[in-house]
């Protein structure tokens, strides 16, 4: 079987027909593979600029007003998370599976990176283990994060102890937290663990 060419669509055709660089079939059809190529690559940047995960700028706004979200200053970053969040929300139905499913979404990490069982000591109280490497590239505050994950878990059942695990790095000397890589003095890995009831 003869290969299609994409390079030289004069070669694609009979050999009744002249195929050289000047005959009028070459100059034509290397037009019509010029218009092709123009078309494939602004379909290619309208499938971007409605994909959430590399949208930017305008695109994005517009993404986040299909879902009511105001930007408020937000970077790009940021600002994408909360869309994805509110994407996430409006699919999750507040089971540990469909919550594992959303937050793997939302943070862009494996589903077995989110742990979620229920404590055998206390009654009516769960853990949630989420990486936070998900959460460092944006400049979201602590708070804004945590409102997040709680939105995700069904109606009365909320966010009630917070502890902060893994590896942590220290800001220099005479430096305050930097919330951008992490939590408190600058936690660069690690996982945020809560129980909920």
């Amino acid at each position: 079987m003869v290969r299609f060419d994409r390079e030289n669509l004069a070669k694609n055709l009979p050999d009744n027909f002249r195929q050289d660089r000047d005959s009028n079939n070459y100059k034509l059809l290397r037009l019509a593979a010029g218009e092709a190529e123009r078309d494939r690559v602004d379909t290619a940047d309208m499938e971007a600029a409605h994909d959430v995960n590399r949208a930017g700028g305008a695109s994005l706004d517009q993404i986040g007003a299909t879902f009511d979200i105001p930007r408020m200053g937000r970077d790009d970053n940021a600002y994408r998370m909360l869309v994805r969040a509110a994407i996430a929300k409006s699919l999750c139905t507040g089971e540990y599976d469909d919550i594992r499913r959303c937050l793997s979404a939302l943070l862009g990490c494996g589903e077995d990176e989110i742990v979620i069982h229920d404590r055998k000591d206390r009654v009516g109280v769960f853990e949630m283990r989420v990486p936070l490497a998900g959460f460092l590239g944006t400049s979201l505050s602590n708070d804004e994060i945590l409102t997040l994950l709680d939105e995700l878990l069904p109606g009365g059942v909320g966010v009630r102890d917070v502890v902060l695990n893994g590896g942590f790095t220290y800001t220099a000397k005479g430096y305050g937290n930097d919330e951008r890589k992490g939590y408190n003095i600058g936690a660069y890995s690690g996982y945020i663990k809560y129980g909920g009831r």
